[in-house]
């Protein structure tokens, strides 16, 4: 699990989670990390998301690399709450891209639980990378990826079956 803050939108610049943030930014900045809960392959670069807490499709998700961004990108989208995760920085990729799975369940009032087994990834157009902030690395969100000039280059409408993701794992 990433390391996650949720930071109220009301007054944010007081709030004690961005009092925490503004620390850990500090620590990343001096490479003072050693005390964090952190793998080491998550503290190579000073690399977060920042997710409306209200918002779904990829909306108004953005990516920061300093603490100055994400305070600006906080002040642009004041009202909300927002998630700010460290990022994976080191993420299992399929042919070099991000991927997540996508798996369709109902839970019913007497909390029986059902999964629909045809689940799929959703992928990346672009190649992984953290040099780059485009999301269209980073973020696999079916309605932003139709957007860019390599969707469905790799694979149609950027999904794979999640059987052919198993025989990618088995080659490796």
């Amino acid at each position: 699990m990433a390391l996650s803050f949720v930071v109220p939108g009301a007054d944010c610049l007081a709030s004690e989670e961005l009092r925490e943030l503004k620390k850990l930014f500090k620590k990343f900045d001096k490479k003072q990390l050693a005390d964090e809960p952190l793998p080491a392959k998550q503290l190579e670069k000073n690399f977060w998301i920042v997710k409306p807490e209200n918002e779904n499709r990829g909306r108004g998700i953005e990516l920061a690399t300093s603490f100055k961004e994400l305070v600006a990108t906080l002040m642009r989208k004041q009202g909300d709450a927002f998630i700010v995760q460290k990022y994976i920085e080191r993420p299992l990729l399929y042919q070099g891209r991000k991927f997540d799975i996508r798996v369709l369940a109902v839970i019913d009032n007497d909390r029986n639980f059902y999964l629909y087994k045809p689940c799929y990834l959703r992928t990346s157009s672009d190649a992984y990378t953290l040099d780059s902030q485009s999301k269209y690395i980073h973020l696999t969100n079916n309605c932003f990826q139709m957007h860019s000039d390599n969707y469905q280059r790799h694979e149609a409408d950027n999904q794979i079956p999640y059987c052919a993701f198993l025989e990618y794992l088995d080659q490796l």
